[in-house]
């Protein structure tokens, strides 16, 4: 008996809502291209902690079930150890990927680049906090964009060559960190590729304190983990700017997004919000730097 076929690209899906209907948009995805050339895998979070599976789904998507204590990163880690193509992405189901996305992404790595990734545009995005939270994560994202070697690029739009998860693998067994294995490919001297053809659009839709304590979490699980390679002294330091980090983080928004012309009245109109979040991730850094990640790690999702 002949051993499956290896595919081309391994698309990643993680679900971040429990109980979504994605039948329809998992199975378009599925059948977007020849059977041998891509496989779709939506990690799932289940209440009833099944064990991890691989089953052979009839509408061509495997799904990959994890406990719903699952933090994203588990969720993707999870799901990497299951992904068998010579190319992987992954993306999230606030996302709906343009038409064209996997072949784009496909001849994105022909060239040598090992980490690619694309633009996020607004989609569908209602309130003011799901502006805030689109502008705030991904607004530096946005079209237009130069395609070329970039500083850092979208979780939710992300793939890579199979052997770079090799490099860092620290932050790639078992759970995914997208920010800092990337760091750490860059400090291997590993550049990453912006391509902004291959286009994810961003739906979202929180609400007002659930969307801050979330920033909370994040910004403390981000410091926690930073600051476990930090001296005393630039641990000192941090500790000292953290202070003003609200402001210097809302200007980076601002920057990123005035010059695209686009989504201005949104950015004005978010602005308050846009800070409160800031404002947030600041205090969970300051938390962080001080006392370490805490329980937050565990609330990135």
């Amino acid at each position: 008996m002949s051993r499956p076929a290896v595919p081309r690209l391994s698309i990643i899906v993680a679900s971040v809502r429990p109980g979504e209907d994605l039948q329809s948009a998992l199975r378009d995805l599925a059948h977007g291209g020849p059977a041998s050339d891509v496989e779709v895998i939506l990690a799932e979070r289940v209440s009833d902690a099944a064990p991890r599976n691989r089953p052979g789904a009839p509408d061509g998507v495997v799904r990959i079930r994890v406990p719903d204590t699952a933090t994203l990163p588990r969720l993707l880690g999870t799901a990497l150890e299951y992904a068998r193509g010579e190319i992987i992405a992954i993306t999230d189901t606030r996302c709906e990927l343009d038409e064209g996305w996997a072949a784009t992404l496909l001849r994105a790595h022909e060239s040598p680049y090992p980490v690619i990734g694309g633009s996020v545009e607004p989609g569908g995005l209602q309130g003011l906090v799901d502006w805030a939270a689109y502008l705030t994560d991904y607004g530096q994202f946005m079209l237009p964009l130069t395609e070329g070697i970039a500083a850092e690029l979208p979780g939710n739009n992300i793939s890579m060559k199979r052997w770079a998860l090799e490099r860092g693998r620290e932050f790639a067994q078992g759970e995914f960190w997208k920010t800092y294995w990337c760091r750490q490919l860059q400090a291997d001297g590993v550049q990453l590729r912006l391509v902004p053809d291959a286009l994810v659009r961003y739906r979202s839709d929180y609400s007002f304190w659930p969307f801050l304590v979330r920033r909370f979490h994040h910004g403390r699980c981000f410091a926690g983990m930073r600051v476990r390679q930090f001296s005393a002294l630039k641990r000192v330091a941090y500790l000292a700017g953290a202070p003003a980090l609200s402001i210097l983080l809302l200007a980076r928004t601002v920057r990123a997004v005035l010059p695209k012309r686009r989504c201005i009245g949104k950015l004005a109109l978010a602005m308050p919000m846009i800070y409160l979040a800031m404002l947030s991730w600041a205090l969970g850094e300051l938390t962080g730097y001080f006392a370490g990640p805490g329980e937050s790690c565990e609330h990135v999702r």
